[in-house]
């Protein structure tokens, strides 16, 4: 094979790879565009009555489009947070 030829190949292939990678990212900003979150759950109880509990709360993420397979939410699903803080006293 002469180096034209394997010039040729190696444009075509390029070509093709760079396709692929723009297809991929517009199909993932399109998965971002058709998912959203769902509104947070209420916080959890503190995990302690006394001396730095921990609550949570979560969230889910919904795809618009039951013709997409994947969602794709951007941010946290989940959040935690402190909680009576203050000293046990006595304990």
């Amino acid at each position: 094979m002469d180096v034209y030829c394997l010039d040729l190949l190696f444009g075509i292939a390029e070509k093709a790879m760079k396709k692929l990678r723009e297809d991929k990212e517009e199909e993932e900003e399109e998965a971002e565009s058709e998912s959203n979150w769902s509104s947070w759950s209420d916080w959890t109880t503190c995990s302690s009555i006394c001396g730095d509990g921990q609550q949570m709360r979560v969230r889910s993420c919904q795809k618009k489009s039951t013709l997409k397979k994947r969602n794709r939410c951007l941010g946290a699903r989940k959040e935690m947070r402190v909680c009576n803080v203050q000293k046990c006293s006595g304990i």
